[in-house]
């Protein structure tokens, strides 16, 4: 293993852009979850019902987003029935996005600490800790992985009770 692979090999993948676009579109999923909750509450008006629709409907879209993001990060990690209708809050939906957040959270603190390693190569290089690097990298990368897998099944399952409640 030479140093200069391996900090090509964490420098050089889309962590960083495909993070930007996942804490956008999971920052926007939480601003129109709450936008829903608070239309919902005035449903006796056409209006808000229409804005309510309309919060949950791009709610999804940046759920979906967010799910893309996360799919795109994990896959980039891992090479190195329908449920029936329910009854759903904004305030549930805006707990289940904060929760995927946190799982979203720990990925990004293993990048972090890949992106240490990759420092601590360029300063020290690698020689006689090769083992030591590859077991460290397999771990965090493998680390990624999970998080962001538990990440997307939290989202995947807000977007089909979402989707179950508009009906669709």
């Amino acid at each position: 293993m030479i140093a200069k692979n391996v900090v090509n090999f964490i420098r050089s993948n889309s962590f960083k852009k495909n993070s930007e676009l996942f804490l956008r579109v999971n920052r926007m999923a939480y601003v129109y979850a709450r936008l829903w909750e608070e239309y919902s509450q005035k449903s006796d008006d056409a209006n808000m019902e229409e804005l309510a629709r309309d919060s949950l409907r791009e709610m999804t879209v940046n759920i979906d987003k967010s799910i893309h993001a996360l799919a795109s990060i994990k896959q980039e990690a891992d090479s190195m029935s329908r449920k029936s209708r329910t009854a759903m809050t904004g305030t549930q939906s805006q707990g289940k996005i904060s929760d995927a957040l946190k799982h979203y959270v720990k990925a990004e603190k293993d990048w972090l600490k890949l992106n240490d390693l990759a420092d601590a190569v360029e300063r020290e290089g690698v020689t006689g800790q090769e083992d030591v690097i590859r077991d460290d990298m397999n771990r965090l990368f493998s680390d990624i992985s999970e998080n962001v897998k538990a990440a997307i099944d939290m989202l995947v399952g807000l977007r089909t009770m979402a989707l179950d409640e508009m009906g669709a």
